[in-house]
């Protein structure tokens, strides 16, 4: 957000008051569902529509869920052109509702009058919840919300019928702010902001990781931010799966400013990321080279972290520091691979979202960077133009947009495919460890020396564990499955980095991937595979021989037509030193 944005705050707020806006909410549905679609969903009153991902978009009087061609509902109330953290929409975590609060405030309502509005995603059905006092909500649960404000919050479970519930042991944030003070949350975790002085008199964004229901509340650090904090959120099976991304932007309304992107997990830890590759020429955080700005943040169902950075140069002949911008590079998207920021799509886009193999929604706001010629700065610098994207084609979905949502990246993930764990523990395995191919038996390798180590197929000797080491899924776009399963391996006793086997539908070997080789570590130990999207994700932790530098890793691993390529390996927890 530019210094041009935050000033026109205050403006944005008497202008949408004074439209005295009355709120309504009506559903809609057209037909004529999108070519291609596999089948139909049926809406309350028995119309079908498409089967399509969901998802929707803001404009300044409605939000529109929709399903491919379809609009599945419409839900009319104000939303704030200039302050989007007063725009809040929440998906939760199974991918089945979308929530938003009703907009007493810009409605010149009381607190006390405040709604929660929930749309079913498969239905088109709406509800309200009484939610007094409500400024802002996130998921919460599989298919929950946490909504509050300054006194206090409410937990909604929505596929229960009732009002929400209090809950206790959360931060109540009571300092005035532009920004929720619930940034994200997961099936899992919440993100909480706080808003604090430092000793030194700067203002700080003090963060807070808690479960849903107030307990085990984690630090997560003190960020210098202007109160803008755009924030993604990326969920899992357990807990520990769970990730946030952030940015900050340093000092608002100077020429020269940073806006650093961090990664926090599951346990408060911290990762810095490198923009260095994003920034303008000598640039210097916050001192030199000019700025930048990070519009959006975004996770894939790959589990990549993705954004939109704009970048400026400064002009210092210039007096007024929004004179002093001169546009460097345009709002595109960038990808986190490591903790380095690398160019992505070349078209300019303020966000994007993935639908499927496909498709992807591509919403593109003006930049404003830098003098702007425009008769309404309050609606050119804040609401764009929103196209889909399908096989390279592009066409307009709407215009005069704010933002786009769809379900979370972990509702989005394709169900597990059933693997047949007897075939695949006696068919053939590749060299691995420095032993030769051969034909499991049971799951193992015969053959082998007992003092030689060995190769196991991990599946049959964990089988508490057997669905996160064996996946199956479309790799090659055949519409059969082939299937990736995890191996460990030894020699002489001593446990070599795990290895992923990727097998054809009839069980032959197409190709292996020794962690060995993508890390330098003695020992790598896979926690989870799984197959999505063309793709087999692979989740593993690194470390040494005596229990030390444990390291996280992802990396995805992709059939090209004559062998497996490894993709976007990236740290997801480093530890100093290591």
């Amino acid at each position: 957000m530019s210094v041009r944005k935050l000033l026109l705050l205050t403006l944005a707020v008497c202008l949408i008051a004074a439209a005295g806006t009355v709120l309504t909410v009506r559903l809609l549905q057209s037909g004529g569902g999108e070519p291609g679609n596999a089948g139909k969903a049926t809406t309350g009153n028995g119309k079908a529509v498409s089967t399509a991902p969901a998802f929707a978009y803001t404009t300044e009087r409605q939000l529109v869920l929709m399903r491919g061609d379809d609009v599945l509902a419409k839900v009319s109330r104000p939303f704030d052109k200039a302050d989007s953290a007063k725009n809040q929409v929440a998906w939760t975590a199974d991918g089945n509702y979308v929530t938003m609060l009703a907009g007493a405030p810009l409605l010149q309502k009381e607190p006390d009058a405040e709604e929660l509005i929930t749309v079913d995603t498969r239905t088109g059905e709406q509800r309200r919840h009484p939610c007094p006092k409500c400024s802002t909500i996130v998921a919460a649960g599989p298919a929950g919300v946490l909504a509050g404000g300054d006194s206090g919050y409410l937990r909604f479970d929505l596929d229960r019928p009732g009002d929400g519930k209090p809950v206790d042991g959360l931060p109540v944030t009571q300092a005035p702010s532009f920004s929720p003070a619930l940034l994200a949350g997961t099936e899992h975790l919440t993100l909480i902001r706080e808003p604090t002085y430092a000793e030194d008199g700067t203002y700080e964004e003090g963060l807070t990781l808690s479960r849903p229901d107030g307990s085990n509340s984690v630090n997560a650090g003190f960020f210098e931010s202007n109160d803008y904090m755009p924030v993604a959120a990326v969920g899992g099976k357990t807990e520990r799966d769970t990730m946030f991304a952030v940015a900050a932007r340093n000092n608002p309304g100077i020429c020269f400013s940073a806006f650093p992107v961090y990664l926090i997990d599951a346990g408060g830890a911290i990762t810095g990321t490198d923009l260095s590759a994003a920034a303008p020429p000598g640039f210097v955080a916050n001192k030199a080279g000019g700025g930048m700005d990070v519009n959006d943040l975004w996770w894939d169902s790959e589990r990549r972290l993705h954004a939109s950075i704009t970048s400026w140069t400064c002009d210092e002949t210039k007096a007024a520091e929004n004179e002093k911008e001169v546009p460097f590079s345009a709002a595109r998207p960038w990808r986190l691979e490591g903790t380095k920021w690398v160019p992505e799509d070349p078209a300019p886009a303020s966000s994007v979202r993935v639908l499927d193999q496909h498709s992807s929604l591509s919403l593109a706001i003006p930049d404003c960077v830098g003098p702007v010629a425009q008769p309404d700065l309050l609606t050119y610098c804040h609401t764009g133009k929103l196209d889909l994207v399908r096989d390279g084609a592009r066409r307009t979905l709407a215009d005069g947009v704010l933002a786009v949502y769809t379900a979370p990246v972990a509702a989005q993930a394709p169900p597990a495919q059933p693997v047949d764990i007897g075939r695949l523990a006696g068919a053939a395995v590749p060299g691995l460890c420095e032993h030769p191919a051969g034909t499991l038996v049971g799951g193992s390798l015969p053959g082998i020396a007992e003092l030689e180590g060995g190769v196991q197929l991990l599946a049959v000797q964990s089988p508490a564990q057997a669905g996160a080491l064996v996946a199956a899924g479309d790799l090659t776009g055949d519409g059969k499955n082939e299937t990736a399963a995890v191996f460990g391996c030894s020699q002489g006793g001593v446990s070599w980095p795990n290895a992923v086997v990727v097998y054809s539908p009839d069980f032959t070997v197409m190709g292996a991937v020794d962690l060995g080789g993508l890390v330098s570590a003695e020992h790598s130990d896979v926690k989870r595979v799984e197959v999505g999207n063309g793709r087999v994700l692979v989740h593993w932790m690194s470390y040494e021989g005596a229990g030390t530098c444990f390291q996280q890793w992802t990396a995805s691993i992709r059939w090209d037509g004559r062998q497996l390529k490894v993709e976007d390996q990236a740290e997801t927890r480093t530890v100093p030193g290591c």
